[in-house]
Formats: structure tokens, sequence, C-alpha cells
């Protein structure tokens, strides 16, 4: 009959860095550490994004800069003033000041169409 090794107690530390157990106690070591270095990839990569997205609230404070409702709406009265052919073609002087901005070509005008 066969001796059979006594099995090997991970959990007790006296055991842990004796040469049977050593390499299976270093393969659980690397494999943890990448598990920490993905999970600390994208806890940081999830902040980043988080910071990305509060820039303009930060430097700017809390105005709407984008989708704002009032510029929707003139836009909207203006095309149904003024059909699509002007529409397209016009260049409002009282936003992005002092450039101005070619609304026809710079925006999508889904919501303008459908309102």
């Amino acid at each position: 009959i066969p001796q059979q090794e006594p099995e090997q107690n991970m959990t007790d530390p006296a055991t842990l860095f004796e040469p049977a157990t050593r390499g299976l106690f270093i393969d659980r070591l690397v494999r943890c550490l990448g598990w920490l270095a993905v999970l600390v990839g994208l806890c940081k990569a999830l902040l980043e994004a988080y910071e990305i997205r509060l820039y303009a609230i930060q430097t700017y404070g809390p105005v709407i800069h984008e989708f704002d409702p009032w510029f929707n709406y003139r836009a909207a009265e203006y095309l149904a003033a003024n059909g699509f052919e002007r529409f397209f073609k016009w260049f409002d002087h009282t936003v992005w000041y002092p450039l101005g901005r070619p609304v026809g070509t710079t925006i999508y005008p889904g919501m303008q169409v459908v309102a």
C-alpha cells in the first residue's frame, strides 16, 4: 500500500513557506495580485470617467451648456416660421457670442422637426 502524504493545511501560517506548499502559495499570491491590479485599474477608470463628466460643472458652474431648452425652442420657432431651406442656412448671431453659430450645420434637427 503506497503511503499517502499528509494533507497540507494552507490556512496554517507555519506551513505556508514549507517547500511543498511554497509554489502553491506563490501561485495564489500572484493570482490575488493580478485581481487586485484589475480592481485598482477599474476603480481608476471609473473615477476618471466621473471627473471627466464633472469637468464642466467644476469649471463653469452648474449652467446648462448643451441641450439648452430655450435655444431648442427658438430653433423650432425659426424652423416653423422660415422652413427647412432657410433653417439649414441659418447663422445665429445671438449665440456663441461674439462669433455666432451656423445653426443648421451644427445641430441635429430632429427635435425641431418633430416639434
